[in-house]
């Protein structure tokens, strides 16, 4: 499984936009308060293909653990925290 975690907003302002073959599962965003030591207060995960993405998105339900003041949006229209 291969998978990619941007800041989206690095490649809109920067380079010629996400290459549409990838394939959106998650994001992750910082709540509230300063930005410190990062490039953006959201990352993307990405699944260069659809078979990447599956096993990304099935990794991702079995594994997160998010700290306090960060939550995910499932961007397949699945459950959000």
């Amino acid at each position: 499984m291969r998978a990619i975690v941007i800041y989206d907003s690095w490649f809109k302002d920067q380079r010629d936009g996400v290459p549409s073959s990838w394939v959106p599962v998650e994001q992750w965003c910082l709540e509230g308060g300063t930005i410190r030591i990062v490039g953006g207060r959201c990352v993307t995960w990405y699944g260069p293909t659809a078979d990447d993405a599956a096993e990304l998105r099935r990794r991702l339900d079995d594994g997160r653990s998010l700290t306090d003041g960060t939550s995910y949006r499932r961007l397949d229209g699945g459950p959000e925290r």
